[in-house]
């Protein structure tokens, strides 16, 4: 479903600055202080990293790749259900349930995908330091 191209950074989001003026450092401060508190509990226990090493930060990526296509598909599922709440629109309890399904989608999906996507910019700037450092170790 996604291939390496989805993965790959855009130019505007190579900074991060987008993701930053979406308030996403405020996301990630609220969502650790949970997962934090829940760090075995499932769906937190793969948040955090395992390994300082190229290999277990290599998997921690493979992870939020993993994460933030199953996120993704979430999210597109949830917008077919708010299509058919449009289409069939019929009163103010419908349009409370949009509402509803927009703001969860957003909290839910949208913003830890753009979490994900923020993080893999540190991930690469990281394993692209520590592979310069093993390079320069082993001449």
């Amino acid at each position: 479903m996604f291939n390496d191209k989805y993965y790959s950074m855009k130019h505007c989001e190579r900074e991060g600055k987008i993701y930053e003026i979406l308030g996403i450092k405020w996301f990630k401060r609220l969502l650790l202080r949970i997962a934090r508190s829940r760090k075995n509990e499932f769906p937190f226990n793969g948040y955090f990293l395992k390994e300082l090493s190229i290999e277990g930060i290599i998997e921690f990526e493979n992870k939020s790749k993993k994460s933030e296509r199953s996120h993704a598909i979430i999210a597109i599922l949830i917008l077919f259900y708010q299509f058919r709440i449009i289409i069939f629109l019929e009163g103010t309890l419908d349009v409370l349930f949009l509402l509803f399904f927009t703001v969860l989608n957003v909290i839910t999906n949208i913003y830890p995908i753009f979490l994900q996507r923020y993080n893999r910019i540190r991930i690469k700037s990281v394993l692209q330091k520590m592979k310069l450092i093993k390079k320069s170790n082993n001449c």
